[in-house]
């Protein structure tokens, strides 16, 4: 059974869970550095230099009555957002959201803007992008995560918020983004309350 949850915000406990997860799952990668000393250069600075970052963030939003609430979603994903951030050392990085729970196109992109800051005009544009979103029947397969490949990057971050009972990928998702769990965080809303996990989704 369905039910809108009430809680508007991540508690101080669960904001702490989740910047504990989000360090513990940073990839190293190489990036440029102004900083960096030369190495074709002695004396001379810029270059590359492995530092632990996200490159960018998906956030997937299962379509159910139960997450229906412009407020808890914008707390928990600006909340993902700017950690991720802080993690980068205050560089910016992009960020896609995305409705799924369609048995017809998988995922339907959203306007992320709508996410950060309170407003009436953010709260009217998200009922519209709800409102707009077609839902054959209660899917709990996501089959795609992307418009295009399919594949996601190796320092993505992937957040995927559901209800209580929760979702699952498909195998071919899976085998494509073997690294998956690894970079991925299952954000719970229900009636029992907001949980955070580590890792991909599972149907419960």
């Amino acid at each position: 059974m369905y039910e809108i949850l009430e809680v508007h915000s991540l508690n101080s406990q669960q904001r702490l869970q989740l910047r504990k997860i989000l360090t513990s799952i940073v990839n190293i990668r190489p990036v440029y550095s102004y900083d960096a000393p030369s190495r074709r250069l002695e004396g001379q600075f810029g270059g590359e230099m492995m530092k632990e970052v996200f490159s960018e963030i998906n956030i997937y939003i299962q379509y159910t009555p139960a997450l229906l609430n412009h407020e808890l979603l914008n707390d928990i994903i600006s909340q993902c957002y700017y950690t991720c951030k802080e993690i980068n050392a205050g560089e910016s990085l992009g960020i896609r959201c995305y409705l799924f729970n369609n048995i017809a196109n998988g995922i339907k992109p959203i306007n992320r803007y709508i996410f950060f800051g309170q407003s009436d005009e953010k709260r009217e544009t998200f009922l519209k992008e709800i409102n707009e979103f077609s839902v054959g029947e209660d899917v709990r397969i996501l089959n795609r995560l992307s418009s295009s490949t399919n594949i996601i990057d190796e320092n993505a971050l992937c957040v995927f918020i559901t209800d209580n009972l929760g979702c699952e990928l498909s195998d071919i998702l899976k085998k494509k983004n073997r690294s998956i769990s690894k970079q991925s965080i299952w954000i719970l809303a229900g009636s029992e309350g907001i949980e955070i996990r580590k890792g991909i989704p599972v149907s419960l």
